[in-house]
């Protein structure tokens, strides 16, 4: 099992295609996406909370950028290596947490199964 999951193998077998996946298409039907036919790809739902880590991390780095810049007294200095440090820590927690989330995704995937969400 665990060296199925190092070569990047799949041990489920491949899904059924559905009923009329093989239907003629009609002109207003684009078809299959970029990823083949039956296969549809499916965009993560947008996160607030990894948006705000973003919004963060930005400030973080401005604020920072702009008291070197200052080039004042070693108070801002100070702040602006502190803001750099507050930066730092919020990107590893950015990186976390989005390893984190696709975790749980993927156990909510993976207890839904083929017919749905386990009861």
């Amino acid at each position: 099992m665990t060296d199925d999951r190092f070569r990047r193998r799949n041990p489920r077998p491949p899904t059924v295609p559905r009923a009329g996946a093989d239907a003629p298409r009609t002109g207003s039907d684009p078809g299959p996406g970029p990823a083949g036919p039956g296969v549809t790809e499916v965009a993560p739902p947008r996160d607030p909370i990894m948006r705000w880590l973003v919004i963060a991390i930005a400030a973080c780095l401005v604020g920072c950028a702009v008291l070197l810049v200052l080039n004042g007294p070693e108070l801002l200095t100070a702040a602006a290596i502190v803001l750099g440090g507050i930066a730092f820590v919020l990107v590893l927690a950015a990186g976390f947490y989005a390893v984190g989330r696709s975790e749980d995704r993927e156990r909510a995937a993976r207890e839904s199964g083929p017919d749905g969400p386990a009861v």
